[in-house]
């Protein structure tokens, strides 16, 4: 059910919106605190209300504003990033034939999610697009760990979304590239959706090589942003493998170059 947000007025739908005790925020107004970890935004937004998150906002934009005018001169752009795979992907829809009520992607015979599923997650991809971007090289003079964080956050949500709008459409195999693309920024974003893909697959023993090629990336993640994402962190499935030697059918997991700029993540951890 749509809600009104009560900071710009705009319709929100169950998952592009966050509930407050006397109203809701859209995933728009939320990105616009600036703040890099939403989770932990959300946990101490639990027990604010809608108001004083909205004036929260009021102050780290004048906040902001006297950070841009100080730090001018020292801005540098954010890198960009290629999402023209993204793009054309979007701009068409999968051939598919129905059998029943159901519906099936003909290149790839996987089902097909309902329309409505799929036309909501394509337009919270829309929404997350029309984010404005974080200044991530301002926010380091303040906070290396919160503009890395945002920086990480900024590369790996285009593909986390972009991924689940293939998966809804049948595209597995484009889902599973999208999504193993960007595991080494935030690894436990990204290791439940692939998870159950590959249990529909069949592919148990992926599942076992995807938690192991995961356990240094959180490591990793957690040194880079001060986060203690780690204990929370699923510890690698006991499964066992000869029990599933005969229905298994994996296939391997892919190791997929880093998206993230290094030469600018030193950049970042070097600012004063």
């Amino acid at each position: 059910m749509a809600l009104l947000c009560n900071n710009c007025g705009r319709k929100t739908h169950l998952l592009a919106r966050t509930k407050f005790k006397d109203g809701v925020l859209c995933s728009k107004c939320l990105k616009n605190f600036s703040i890099p970890d939403t989770v932990g935004f959300r946990l101490w937004a639990k027990n604010n209300s809608c108001q004083a998150v909205t004036r929260y906002k009021q102050v780290t934009n004048k906040s902001e504003t006297k950070t841009n005018h100080i730090n001018n001169k020292r801005e540098i752009p954010n890198p960009k990033i290629d999402l023209s795979e993204i793009e054309r992907y979007l701009n068409e829809f999968p051939n598919y034939e129905s059998k029943g009520d159901k519906r099936f992607n003909k290149r790839t015979g996987y089902p097909l999610a309902k329309q409505s599923s799929i036309e909501r997650s394509r337009n919270e991809f829309v929404d997350m697009l029309s984010w404005t971007p974080d200044n991530y090289y301002a926010y380091a003079h303040y906070s290396k760990e919160m503009a890395i964080d945002n920086y990480l956050l900024g590369i790996e949500l285009p593909f986390l979304h972009a991924g689940t709008i293939a998966y809804k459409q049948g595209d597995w195999d484009i889902a599973e590239k999208w999504w193993l693309s960007v595991l080494d920024i935030r690894p436990t974003n990204v290791l439940r959706k692939l998870e159950i893909m590959y249990r529909k697959q069949q592919r148990y023993k992926d599942i076992v090589r995807l938690y192991k090629i995961a356990q240094p990336l959180v490591r990793q993640y957690d040194s880079l942003t001060g986060e203690n994402t780690y204990k929370f962190y699923k510890a690698v499935a006991i499964l066992n493998e000869e029990q599933h030697k005969k229905e298994d059918h994996s296939i391997g997991v892919i190791r997929y170059p880093s998206k993230i700029d290094s030469n600018y993540l030193r950049l970042l951890q070097t600012a004063r």
